[in-house]
């Protein structure tokens, strides 16, 4: 029996722009994603027996279930932190167009991923 394909939110924060911008541009690039929407944030959180607060950068990987595992792995391998965050959750409402581009763009052999058309919702 076919599994169905479903869309994926990969989610990872990261220390700096930077660092977030190369990690997901590579994850883009490779086709692990179709689309990585940085954002900035400030984090409050335990580590090491202290509460931490400060500056990260959010990114939000969509991707979908046929990739969702290779992109975890390439994220937690080229992650900055010690212990990184990576959460995968399952996309279970989203319109057909979209999750359509999502499968075709992370799937795509040839050229650039197709460019999501903004213009229809």
């Amino acid at each position: 029996m076919e599994r169905k394909i479903t869309g994926r939110l990969v989610i990872s924060t990261y220390r700096n722009r930077r660092e977030a911008s190369k990690i997901a541009r590579r994850a883009v690039s490779d086709r692990l994603a179709a689309c990585a929407s940085i954002i900035p944030i400030y984090s409050i959180y335990a580590w090491e027996g202290k509460i931490e607060e400060g500056l990260e950068v959010m990114v939000l990987y969509k991707t979908t279930s046929t990739k969702a595992r290779l992109l975890r792995r390439y994220v937690r391998d080229s992650h900055g932190y010690t212990v990184p965050e990576i959460v995968d959750l399952e996309m279970k409402s989203v319109n057909r167009s979209y999750l359509e581009w999502l499968i075709s763009t992370t799937s795509s052999k040839s050229g650039v991923p197709q460019q999501r058309d903004n213009t229809s919702q």
